[in-house]
Order: structure tokens, then sequence, then C-alpha cells
């Protein structure tokens, strides 16, 4: 019903067994290691174990599935064990083919042991699975046990493999059936499937199903599955196919917590899942779907640029006007044949203008040099004269402070910028644009 809605190409959670939706968590691939093991050994008895629901006869199903393309192994399996030990001998002959109608027990053990010799011969063998084991008898295991004694030239000719409930083991490890517990091969418990197992198996099933993420399944819903299902495959497919169920009848795309809550409240008035499971808060979490979009993680802070190289200011006076000096700022790098503030720099100006900066800071220095040493030659002679001649000490002092005037003036000319203008005048290269 809800595979049609949506657009599955089956129903992936039936109850019933279906060795193609084997999902291989870890306690099944032990199990199915040790039943391949056993089987490459070809004697005595196997016995797996475990819960109901835990997918015994799923893991027994798959085996023999593999072992349907080797002609050589012939298989016989039982599932119906409540019976005595005399029909159950009756039903192992049939389901190796000895149809013959035989009351007595010797006749039938004879044509039982004719069979797997005659199977032998043709390079085959001879399989027995038993389910549901933990129904059989002590006598009828006693029966089976008998079976395993047929031999040719010291090589078994049968192997027996019980599954069953954990009352087997009680079973086989009970004091009169001593005898069959030494001729165990090897034994193995199929355990529950654990919190992730549960998520995995689900989503195994839908994928083999034809399932496209439509719906939607929220992460917050599989712990919840897990909890009421307590890790049992059937448990688990009866959830979830109740859940598709009333996704469908809802038309819903998205199957969350609201959903799981309505369907857990559902089977436990049905009275279909274990009791003792106290509700918590599982159905207050948020819903979280594997397609919602990822947030983007927040881009770096851009590192600071560095600042910028000071800008050299250049003063213009120009010859054609009596206005104040034009100021504008220059890069102290500009390319070749720029403009700035409407002035035009040529090749020429732009180097003239850096010589002009070194030539300025040059001048600077050397005529403070020079007012320093016109200074102490000044001293020395003002003090000679003042106790020598004061008439030439006074004629010294005139001479001095008007030499110092003169200088000052010239030096005061020299830092004005006119000469800069002069070496743009003479380049050639500024003028108005």
């Amino acid at each position: 019903m809800y595979e049609a809605y949506y657009h599955l190409t089956e129903e992936p959670f039936r109850l019933s067994s279906d060795f193609r939706f084997c999902y291989g968590h870890k306690s099944f691939a032990r199990a199915q290691a040790y039943m391949q093991y056993a089987f490459e050994r070809a004697e005595g008895f196997v016995m797996i174990t475990g819960q109901p629901g835990t997918g015994k006869t799923t893991l027994v199903n798959d085996l023999v599935h593999s072992l349907e393309s080797t002609s050589s192994v012939k298989v016989a399996m039982l599932t119906s064990t409540q019976m005595e030990a005399h029909d159950l001998l009756r039903m192992v002959a049939y389901s190796f083919g000895v149809k013959e109608e035989v009351d007595n027990k010797a006749v039938l053990l004879q044509r039982m042991s004719e069979m797997l010799v005659s199977n032998h011969k043709n390079g085959g063998r001879a399989l027995l699975i038993i389910d549901e084991a933990q129904g059989l008898s002590i006598s009828a295991l006693e029966e089976l046990r008998l079976l395993t004694n047929i031999q040719l030239k010291s090589v078994p000719l049968i192997q027996i493999f019980l599954l069953g409930q954990e009352g087997l083991q009680d079973l086989i490890h009970g004091p009169e059936m001593e005898q069959v517990h030494q001729r165990l091969v090897a034994t193995c418990f199929l355990k529950p499937l654990l919190e992730n197992e549960t998520k995995e198996y689900v989503r195994h099933r839908l994928e083999i199903a034809g399932w496209k993420n439509n719906p939607s399944i929220s992460e917050s819903v599989y712990p919840i599955i897990f909890k009421y299902s307590q890790g049992i495959p059937r448990r688990i497919n009866l959830i979830c196919s109740r859940l598709f169920l009333y996704g469908s009848l809802e038309e819903l795309s998205e199957i969350g917590v609201k959903a799981s809550e309505l369907v857990i409240s559902e089977l436990r008035n049905e009275q279909l899942l274990p009791a003792g499971i106290a509700p918590g808060n599982e159905f207050e979490a948020e819903d979280v779907y594997e397609d919602q979009a990822i947030q983007p993680e927040p881009e770096p802070e851009p590192e600071p640029e560095p600042e910028p190289e000071p800008e050299v200011l250049v003063q213009v006076r120009s010859t054609e006007s009596e206005h104040a000096p034009e100021s504008f700022y220059v890069d102290p790098h500009p390319p070749v044949g720029f403009s700035q503030d409407g002035v035009h720099f040529s090749e020429d100006i732009v180097a003239l203008t850096r010589m002009e900066v070194v030539n300025r800071d040059s001048s600077q220095g050397r005529t403070g040099l020079l007012v320093v040493s016109i200074a102490m030659v000044a001293l020395v002679i003002i003090v000679a004269l003042y106790f020598v001649s004061p008439a030439a000490f006074t004629k010294a002092r005139h001479w001095i402070e008007h030499s110092l005037s003169e200088e000052s003036v010239d030096v005061e000319s020299r830092l004005s910028g006119v000469d800069g203008l002069t070496l743009f005048s003479q380049a050639g290269g500024i003028g108005k644009s």
C-alpha cells in the first residue's frame, strides 16, 4: 500500500523472512562466519540461538541461497518440530527424497543410510537444518544424534544445524544431552542490533526497495525506533511499516517525531510492543533531516591592508599670477605621464620632483651647519676684541650683525621653493590640463 505512494519497488518491512534484505550487522556476520566454518568441517552439530525476531531464519535462508549454486549439496530444512521422535525421523527422510511409506523404524533408518551413501559416492553432501529447535523433545534430539553416526570410511555423511531461541541452549546443555553437546562444532548467539545499527538496518532495507529519500526520515526518529523495538529486527520492521503507512495516509513527505509518537502510541494500545518500556523525553526532540541545508561557516575577517605611503606636498608658485601659491599632493612613486588635480606631470617632471625633494633636505642640513660655524667664529672674535680693543669690538659687532642679516635673507630665499619652480619651468613639463 505505502510502497506505491512512495514509489518503492517492493515492501521493505515485511515481517516474514527474506534473505534478500539481509543486513550484516556485527552479530549477524559473526553467526554467518560460524556457520560457514562448521559447514566446511562437514560434521557434527551447529547451534545458533537468539531472541525471537533476531533473524535466525533469515540467516539460514541466506546460507541455503548461497548453496543453491552448489549442486553437490543436498539441503533439507524443517520448521515444525512439535512432533514425536519417530515422526521427526520420517520428516527428515521425506525431506531428503525418501518417499516410501515405512512404518518400521529400522527399515526407515536403512533407507536413510542407503540414500546418504549414494549421495556421498556421487560427490554430494547432506545438510539438515532444523529451525525452532527449542521445541524438540529429548528423544527427538537423540534420533538426530544417531543420524550423525552414519559414516562411510570414517567420513560423516550428514551434518545438522540447530536454530532456536534461548531455551535451546538449556536443552542442549542438560545432563541428558551430553552426547549431543559433545558433537557441537560451533555455537553462536544472535544479538539484537545496537542503536547505530538500527539506523543502518532501516536505511539498508529502504535502499534495496528503491527508496530515494521520499519520505525524508528525521534523525530523531531512529532513537525512538531503537528504544521501542529494543533492537529486534522484526519489531523494527513492524514500527517502520506502520510509520510509512501513516505517512502515506497523511500524504507526508517527511516522517518526524510527531508521526513516530502517534504510531508508537497506537502500537502500545494494540499491545504489539513489549510492556515495561516507559516513555521518556524522546518525543520532545527536534526534527533534523539530512537534506536540510548546511549553514555556511562564517568567512574569516580580511587582514587589514597596509597603510599607504605618505604623500609629498609640492608647492608651486605661478609666474603668471600674483595669487597665493597653489598646493597639491603628488604620489612619491607616480606612473609616467599622469595627471593629478588638473596638473599634468611628464616623465622629466617626475624625476626633477624627486631630485628637488632630496636636494631640499640636503640644503637644509648644509645651511644649519654653516650657521653654527659662523656663530662659533663670531663668538671667538667678539670675546678676543672685547678684551684687546673695545673700539674694534664695537665695529666687529656691527659687521657681524649685518652679515648674519644678509645670510638669513639668502637662506630664506633658498627654502622658498623658487628653485623648484625654476627646475619645473626649465623642464617644460608643468601646465594646466
